[in-house]
């Protein structure tokens, strides 16, 4: 190549090669430049569409933790107030339905006192004492006992015998009512050792009213 052809050569605008972009700087100099355009790589492109795709996937594991910790937090409230609703005691209602003569002599009289228990729970109770004191027309009868397990089952009323024998002496207004009329006014106090699957209760209660007296040999 001659000196002429170089020096024809070096005045042509050199042009970038094909893909490359930016701003090219001439040599000696800091200060001047020559703009040869921009284009965007394809690479850039991508990794933007990738990181919208990755912040949406994020978004959408975050709406379904919190969906997946609502349901699970509505599920625990729903299950304890099931459990509470399981272990709320309630207070068994007891009522004397009826006193049933079964012996009598000069001594004293024997009795049964049916007792009607209802039992509130959804759960069954299981009673392994019973006692009750009794007055009928004002005159205290004395103590009747039962320490025989009886089962009262959920929602039901059951029908417990309690028996009892009791002397003539002091009676007054309550024997001649038992003897000569077929119902009399009572006060019954009654105590109740009732177990439970979660613990054992002592409970008394006190009903008033008139009940029907039966003598089965009259």
């Amino acid at each position: 190549m001659t000196a002429g052809e170089a020096i024809f050569l070096s005045d042509e605008a050199p042009q970038p090669p094909p893909g490359r972009t930016g701003i090219r700087r001439s040599s000696g100099s800091t200060d001047q430049a020559t703009v040869t355009g921009h284009v965007v790589a394809p690479w850039e492109g991508d990794g933007a569409e990738m990181r919208g795709k990755a912040n949406a996937d994020r978004r959408g594991v975050i709406r379904a933790v919190r969906h997946c910790l609502a349901v699970t937090l509505l599920g625990s409230v729903a299950l304890s107030c099931s459990l509470f609703q399981r272990i709320r005691f309630e207070e068994p209602d007891v009522s004397l339905e009826a006193i049933e003569i079964t012996g009598l002599d000069l001594s004293g009289v024997s009795l049964v006192l049916w007792l009607d228990v209802f039992n509130p729970n959804d759960y069954d109770l299981r009673t392994t004492r019973v006692e009750a004191d009794l007055e009928l027309e004002g005159s205290r009868f004395g103590r009747a006992q039962l320490s025989e397990a009886a089962v009262l089952g959920a929602g039901l009323h059951t029908r417990v015998g309690v028996p009892a024998e009791f002397s003539w002496q002091g009676l007054g207004a309550g024997a001649r009512g038992l003897l000569e009329r077929g119902s009399v006014r009572y006060q019954l106090d009654t105590r109740l050792r009732v177990e439970t699957s979660f613990g054992g209760r002592n409970l008394t209660l006190r009903r008033r009213g008139e009940v029907p007296v039966t003598n089965p040999d009259s």
